[in-house]
């Protein structure tokens, strides 16, 4: 049995208003880092047109697979996720899938 991280990050940049002063899309993306180092590389779900377009780019090193959708909502993108996942085949009937989102905290 293995787990297999699936982050899901869309082509975001700066806080949004509603969230607080010291929010950061890269923080909590580094925070998954520091609290995944001993799990398998993450998968990578980048919503929007060129992930290159964005920081998480720089970080290209720690992805097992980077999957570029073009959802334009939250609903479709957790869809096309799961399709994603459902037909990836390094991926056995036992084994565990850690959903994500670029907003998260661990």
């Amino acid at each position: 049995m293995k787990i297999h991280i699936f982050y899901r990050h869309y082509n975001v940049t700066e806080r949004e208003p509603h969230r607080p002063e010291w929010f950061s899309y890269e923080d909590c993306f580094l925070n998954l880092l520091r609290n995944t180092s001993h799990l398998p590389l993450i998968n990578l779900i980048y919503d929007g047109k060129d992930v290159n377009d964005n920081w998480i780019h720089h970080y290209s090193d720690q992805f097992e697979q980077v999957y570029q959708i073009n959802a334009g909502s939250d609903m479709e993108s957790f869809f096309q996720t799961c399709h994603i996942i459902k037909n990836d085949p390094n991926i056995a009937e036992d084994d565990l899938i850690y959903f994500l989102e670029n907003d998260y905290l661990h």
